[in-house]
């Protein structure tokens, strides 16, 4: 905490618990009476304390936590006969998977259930999973139900059970049904009844999730929960949200830009998850955002592709990571569906073309976390704390602490921050990894960077960590506006 006497700053530093760091003063300007009689023109920005405890690590970080979303039209054949993505051939897409950190895909979206769709035969079912051996990676599988028909979702469920039920985490019987129920919850449930028992019957061995709603039907996910949370099948309660909403609405692309990086919208994920997470613990159950992006309807041209979707990614990966959250999947693709109609997918993660692969500010957010989010959650005590500035932490089995800071300030309200991290006992070094935009543009769509280097086209990263300043057992980092930075504590060498 800041206290102002006669124009001398005083600043209370904490030490980490059990660093055996004591309660001290330190002073910023001229000492005594010189600094007295000449008081500073304007105070200098606080200092952000941040103190962390390794020994007080929390849950463990699931290894599976992030993953991408596709449309189940992406497992189809293309107009060239050819498969845009998933083939057991696609080594280069596999090492970008990896370099990302992705671990779960799911296929569905709104083409899952759409009528004049084609449903995936098995040829387009076995290249998918071909690349899923491949990437390394398990498979979220939407089952068809809008039409009714149970048999149309029986026959890809044992198919895909009995061939690849060792790559398969769930299936997910329809998708966003709150949309073809009509928001009645009731005829859902009795649909469900009728479909389960159907599945089970063909694939014993699966595992379910559901109900992935939209995000204007949270509460069915915590009905789902308290209904189906004690059935053995049960992987994850899943829900789906883009919290931007509609990106065919945006007022402005500023405007549109200013919400992501708004501390208000911790406040929307609050409510929103109020909405369902206390049925799903009460259930003992899983939760997994298995679609979710910044704006729905394919995303918000030069707001979904930008740096500004860039640090809202990687606060909202650590937001529901360390509010419970089992996983997440952002939903990607060249083109997406909105509504029943494909569109240019600006919220991507990447495009692939024939001419090749583009890299997108996403995929940044994505590395980033990879790289911040091991071992066990960590909880944070942040003293001096500015809304715009997120700060999370994570410490892995080797002991190493890494935190996340994200400031969202830009524009005329643009503030570089000054964070101080006292290390915890047995600590003596740490690093710095930045994520900036050319000139600190949230408006950026390339150039960006984390640790000075691009994400190539196969996920190639040449990433420099920096030496940060520590002094007294402190560590200083300076965090510009509109930018990330990871912090590494590691231990005193031996």
């Amino acid at each position: 905490m800041m206290q102002w006497r006669r124009g001398v700053a005083v600043a209370l530093v904490v030490g980490v618990v059990g660093s055996g760091v004591g309660l001290r003063r330190s002073m910023w300007g001229q000492a005594g009476q010189a600094a007295a009689a000449t008081p500073p023109s304007a105070p200098p920005a606080s200092v952000i304390r941040i103190t962390v405890n390794p020994a007080a690590a929390k849950r463990e970080i699931p290894q599976d936590f992030l993953g991408l979303s596709f449309e189940t039209m992406a497992i189809l054949k293309g107009k060239d006969d050819r498969y845009p993505y998933f083939t057991p051939q696609n080594v280069a897409l596999s090492r970008l998977f990896r370099s990302l950190g992705v671990k779960s895909l799911r296929i569905g979206g709104n083409t899952a259930d759409t009528p004049t769709v084609p449903l995936p035969t098995h040829e387009d079912i076995d290249s998918l999973y071909g690349f899923a051996r491949l990437a390394k990676v398990r498979v979220m599988y939407t089952l068809r139900m809008r039409s009714g028909d149970v048999s149309v979702a029986t026959e890809p469920a044992s198919y895909v059970m009995g061939h690849y039920g060792e790559l398969t985490d769930c299936l997910a019987i329809g998708n966003e049904p709150d949309i073809f129920e009509r928001h009645d919850y009731a005829k859902y449930s009795t649909d469900m009844h009728r479909f389960l028992p159907e599945v089970m019957k063909v694939a014993p061995e699966a595992k379910i999730c559901g109900p992935g709603t939209t995000g204007g039907d949270p509460a069915w996910a915590g009905k789902y929960a308290a209904e189906f949370g004690a059935t053995p099948q049960l992987k994850w309660v899943t829900q789906h949200s883009y919290p931007g909403k509609n990106g065919k609405k945006i007022a402005s692309v500023d405007s549109a830009r200013a919400l992501l990086l708004s501390p208000d919208v911790d406040k929307s994920y609050e409510k929103y998850a109020s909405g369902f997470m206390p049925q799903v613990k009460t259930a003992g159950a899983k939760f997994r955002m298995e679609e979710t992006n910044s704006f729905y309807n394919a995303g918000a041209k030069d707001v979904s592709n930008t740096f500004a979707s860039t640090l809202w990614g990687l606060g909202y990966l650590h937001w529901w990571l360390h509010r419970g959250a089992d996983g997440l999947n952002f939903h990607t693709g060249l083109t997406t569906a909105a509504g029943d109609q494909q569109s240019p997918c600006w919220y991507a993660i990447f495009w692939t073309k024939a001419e090749g692969t583009t890299i997108l500010p996403m995929a940044y957010a994505m590395k980033a976390f990879t790289l911040a989010a091991h071992g066990r959650e960590l909880a944070v005590h942040v003293e001096d704390g500015a809304p715009e500035v997120e700060e999370y932490a994570s410490v892995g089995n080797d002991g190493v602490v890494v935190l996340t800071l994200v400031n969202r300030s830009f524009g005329d309200g643009a503030k570089e921050r000054s964070i101080v991290v006292p290390l915890p006992k047995g600590y003596a070094r740490a690093e710095t990894l930045d994520l900036r935009a050319p000139k600190d543009d949230i408006g950026a769509t390339d150039g960006i960077t984390l640790g000075g280097s691009a994400i190539g086209s196969e996920g190639e990263w040449n990433g420099q960590w920096n030496v940060a300043k520590v002094e007294d057992g402190k560590a200083y980092v300076t965090l510009p506006a509109a930018s990330a930075t990871l912090v590494r504590l590691m231990r005193r060498s031996k």
